[in-house]
């Protein structure tokens, strides 16, 4: 694998961009609906507001937690 990008579904876009920037992210691309953030040339994460229509209304619940290994 040569890349990879995550979408996060978000509360506040606006927050969770800054958020992200204060860890070293580089916006790539916004818009009223999506930021995509930069890490690295092989790490990206896109940031979805998590009552966007783009959303199934199934997915929109509050993430109960995330273990990744």
């Amino acid at each position: 694998m040569d890349r990879l990008f995550v979408n996060l579904l978000v509360q506040d876009l606006a927050t969770s961009r800054a958020f992200y920037e204060r860890l070293g992210l580089k916006v790539a691309f916004e818009s009223a609906w999506f930021v995509h953030l930069q890490a690295s040339e092989h790490l990206e994460v896109g940031l979805l507001p998590r009552d966007t229509e783009l959303v199934p209304d199934a997915d929109r619940a509050a993430p109960a937690g995330l273990m990744l290994s």
